[in-house]
C-alpha cells in the first residue's frame, strides 16, 4: 500500500478522501493548505499527492511546481471542480501526473490513486 498527503480546504472532501484511502489500507496525511502540505513533503516521502487546485497560502499549481524541485517527488494528482481542460497542458509541465475532476467517485479516486502507485514501483 502507499503513503499519500491529500491537500483540500474543504474539509468535507478531505476527510471523504482520507477515509476511502485508508479503508483500502494506504497510510494518509490530510492537509488543509498548500503550504502546509509542502511542509510535510519535505518531512518525508509520500508516493502520491493529491492536490486540490484552490487552496490557501499556496495553490495546487504553484505546489506542484514546488515538488518537482524535490529529490524524490511525489506522483502529483490534481482535483478540482475547475474546468481545467486548457490547463492541463500547463499542469502537466509543472509535473503533474494525473487529474480528477470533482465532483467524482471513489472507485474513480481509488482507480487513479492505484495506477499512480503502479508507476511508482
Amino acid at each position: 500500500m502507499g503513503k499519500i498527503l491529500i491537500a483540500d480546504d474543504e474539509q468535507s472532501i478531505l476527510e471523504a478522501m482520507t477515509d476511502v484511502l485508508l479503508d483500502q489500507g494506504h497510510q494518509v496525511v490530510g492537509v488543509s493548505d498548500g503550504r502546509e502540505a509542502l511542509f510535510q513533503i519535505q518531512l518525508q516521502d509520500f508516493d502520491v499527492a493529491i492536490l486540490d487546485v484552490m487552496m490557501p497560502k499556496m495553490d495546487g499549481y504553484h505546489l506542484a511546481q514546488a515538488l518537482r524541485g524535490l529529490a524524490h517527488p511525489p506522483a502529483v494528482l490534481i482535483v478540482t471542480s475547475r474546468d481545467f481542460e486548457g490547463d492541463q497542458q500547463a499542469l502537466k509541465a509543472t509535473g503533474v501526473t494525473a487529474f480528477l475532476q470533482k465532483p467524482f467517485s471513489n472507485s474513480e479516486l481509488v482507480d487513479v490513486v492505484d495506477q499512480l502507485l503502479k508507476r511508482e514501483k
